[in-house]
């Protein structure tokens, strides 16, 4: 399948309007709920994933993240078997990756550089409190908010 393939079909009650990005294990979409009208972000584990063990990750993966409650972590709602599509449906943080303001401005000054490492410390000192291991902490994983919140 290819890149953004999904694009504005529905998977249950959500319409997939935005491909925003594809990873490992699948592709991320901004979505909007048919009747809530409430703007999330759903990871679908793409049809190549379904290998060996990736299934079975992927919701682990959910199962995980459905424990943590955090203020620097985006809030997953929901856990989606959709036909053939498992999809993880989240808090949707509308901002730019802490990889994208770096390559825009090409640096950051040290106080909020600081500022940024001390948010994704506490999130990932959280995590790490419920005996969970983050496995890809990377610039592309961290959000920062136009008001300046920093998402894990």
């Amino acid at each position: 399948m290819r890149e953004g393939a999904l694009l504005q079909s529905s998977i249950g009650d959500y319409r997939l309007v935005n491909f925003v990005g594809a990873g490992g294990m699948g592709e991320v979409y901004r979505a909007v709920h048919s009747k809530l009208d409430r703007v999330v972000a759903i990871k679908v584990l793409s049809s190549s994933s379904h290998v060996e063990g990736n299934n079975e990750r992927f919701i682990n993966e959910a199962r995980l993240h459905a424990r943590l409650y955090h203020p620097q972590i985006a809030t997953l709602f929901e856990f989606i078997e959709s036909g053939s599509h498992k999809c993880i449906v989240m808090e949707y943080v509308d901002g730019q990756t802490l990889d994208a303001l770096i390559r825009l401005s090409g640096s950051i000054n040290c106080t909020e550089a600081l500022r940024i490492f001390e948010a994704v410390v506490e999130a990932i000192g959280y995590v790490h409190e419920h005996s969970i291991v983050h496995r890809d902490i990377k610039p592309h994983n961290i959000k920062i908010t136009a008001n300046g919140m920093v998402k894990l």
